[in-house]
């Protein structure tokens, strides 16, 4: 016979003994190892090693109380000693006593989701280890494995019963990966003191916590339950839930009684130097709160040492806020009238102060925007421009207004780098065939060229710049002038149109023969720009030239498309096969490009 995982070992022993015809392993008892010690299960380690090798069973003290290892007052609050706990449908599947179930703090099957039995629920007899081996009540006979027991679905009580009997039995080392066994009793004894008098967290309708004894076991067992429900749902997420245990217990009325408790808490957690984390969230939250709501006077620090180095810790006052960040007053104003230190910042009536920690956070921001934020004259000086310039590059989306102090008087100095590394520049030692920044526009001053066209060119139309210093300003660039003339041209033309000379060069015949065009309705009427008061410049629309081109060809063009003769096309235009459109105006002949395609199509049905 082998014991069990999750078994006692006098419950191992009692069913060695039923195995042997006898009642109880009572015989074994001597002066060494007492009878109660068996019924507790408090067998001390050296007998462990004799009933090893009697049973040839090894590992047999980890299944003693007794391993765990913990003081008196501990004791107390983590086993039931002579008495046990059980669960009638285990009972119903097998006679045993599990390890749990002489556990104080375990109080439901996680088999079966049902709660343990503590008591007869006929006559509230004890149950014993002996009476779970007869499997009936020693004061009224009632059969155990016949009682009923509540089923339990709340998922706090059941995730933290199945975390704390892992811990028991050895499968986890840490609660929550916190804290070890011995501490989370200590933080059952604290919190016992800190949640007197408040309603659970994690059961609804619930009644408030009251500690029925103070040197033992604090609450009876269903209060036992939802405290230790209550801990596993502050400990999951222990920054978050922490503030609203604290909370409430503060905005208790501050008694003797209440003071007292606090007291004893904060005694408690301090007794562990791993449980210093806690402690720290309290101390925050009780200053805090101490300073907030108990009205703290501007002399606070005078007298409590505590309350000094709290707020120096996290506080700091209006002066020293504006001093430690740099603040104005324009800034500061702003920054409470905009609210930004929302929940930053609170006035009690006797004292100022503002958090620490989250005013850091807020302020970060305003500082970044503060920073990347530029005057219009500081601009033009970091552009290498005129002032007067500035605006058309903050007009045309090439700068940015930056979002400091909320309105558009600040310019973005990360626009301004994004500017310079959009820009390219190459740098060169040589520029003396090139023309610059400043040079360009009295170069080109008829065409109406500024700086945000000229950037323009580089960003969009892929002009190069160049420049003889890292890093530069606007003014340090240089340009090929051959380049910037034909981006130049192909700017007026895409805006104005093309000149008459252009477009002649372009449809490749002669001036006069485009005004043919446009007077056979070839082309559109060409607008006409003023340059002087006694010259003009006929400007035609590029869309118009390239429609043309698409539609109407030139006999060297039908010639070498369609592999012709000049011979055909003069034939099919003489016989009227084909329409010459500058017949009569013009020795140039103009087709019809379908017109022409249409004719050939008919010459090779005729053919066939």
């Amino acid at each position: 016979m082998s014991i069990k995982e999750t078994e006692t070992l006098g419950s191992f022993l009692f069913r060695i003994f039923k195995r042997n015809y006898y009642d109880s392993p009572y015989p074994l008892s001597n002066s060494s190892f007492t009878r109660n010690q068996l019924l507790q299960n408090f067998i001390p380690q050296d007998i462990c090693n004799e009933l090893e090798l009697l049973t040839m069973q090894k590992g047999l003290y980890r299944h003693s109380y007794k391993s765990m290892e913990v003081d008196l007052e501990q004791e107390n609050l983590l086993f039931l000693k002579t008495s046990s706990k059980f669960c009638p449908k285990c009972l119903q599947e097998e006679i045993y006593q599990d390890f749990s179930w002489g556990i104080n703090l375990i109080s439901v099957c996680l088999k079966h989701e049902v709660y343990l039995a503590n008591r007869c629920s006929f006559c509230n007899s004890k149950v014993t280890l002996s009476s779970i081996f007869k499997d009936k009540c020693n004061g009224c006979g009632c059969k155990y494995s016949s009682i009923t027991t509540a089923k339990e679905t709340n998922p706090y009580i059941l995730n933290s019963q199945r975390e704390l009997s892992e811990l028991i039995l050895g499968k986890k080392k840490l609660f929550l990966d916190l804290m070890s066994l011995t501490d989370f009793l200590t933080v059952i004894f604290a919190f016992s003191q800190l949640l007197d008098g408040l309603p659970s967290f994690t059961q609804q309708d619930a009644h408030k916590y009251k500690i029925k004894c103070t040197n033992k076991i604090p609450f009876d067992e269903k209060d036992l339950v939802y405290l230790i429900a209550d801990l596993y749902w502050v400990f999951k997420d222990f920054d978050n839930r922490i503030p609203k245990i604290l909370t409430s217990n503060f905005c208790q009325e501050p008694t003797r009684d209440v003071r007292k408790k606090r007291k004893k808490f904060e005694e408690r957690i301090l007794s562990s130097e791993k449980l210093r984390f806690i402690i720290n969230a309290y101390e925050e939250l009780r200053l805090e709160h101490f300073i907030c709501e108990m009205k703290a006077p501007r002399n606070v620090k005078i007298y409590d040492r505590q309350a000094l180095n709290f707020i120096k810790e996290n506080y700091l006052t209006k002066g020293e806020l504006k001093r430690q960040y740099q603040l104005v007053e324009s800034e500061y104003d702003f920054l409470m009238k905009s609210g930004a230190f929302k929940d930053c910042y609170f006035n009690n009536g006797n004292a100022s102060y503002f958090f620490k920690k989250r005013i850091n956070r807020r302020i970060q921001t305003f500082l970044k925007e503060k920073a990347d934020a530029v005057t219009v004259a500081e601009a033009a000086m970091l552009l290498g421009v005129n002032v007067n310039r500035v605006s058309s590059l903050v007009k045309n989306g090439i700068l940015n207004y930056s979002s400091y102090m909320g309105y558009s008087k600040w310019l973005s100095k990360e626009s301004i780098q994004q500017l310079f590394v959009s820009l390219n520049a190459e740098e060169i030692k040589d520029v003396e065939n090139k023309v610059s920044f400043r040079r360009s526009f009295e170069m080109f001053a008829t065409s109406g060229l500024n700086v945000v066209e000229l950037i323009h060119f580089i960003r969009r139309d892929h002009l190069k710049a160049y420049t003889k210093t890292m890093p530069y300003k606007l003014f340090d660039l240089y340009f090929e002038v051959d380049d910037l003339l034909k981006k130049i041209k192909e700017k007026r033309i895409l805006t104005k149109g093309l000149s008459l000379s252009e477009a002649a060069a372009k449809l490749n015949c002669g001036e006069r023969t485009v005004m043919k065009m446009v007077e056979v309705g070839l082309l559109s009427s060409p607008a006409v720009e003023k340059i002087h008061s006694s010259s003009f410049a006929y400007r035609f629309d590029l869309t118009e030239i390239d429609r043309f081109q698409k539609n109407f060809y030139m006999v060297d063009q039908l010639v070498k498309e369609f592999k012709v003769t000049p011979t055909l096309i003069s034939n099919a235009i003489y016989r009227g096969s084909l329409k010459n459109y500058l017949a009569g105006k013009c020795r140039k002949v103009i087709v019809n490009k379908k017109e022409f395609e249409e004719y050939l199509k008919k010459q090779k049905r005729a053919v066939s």
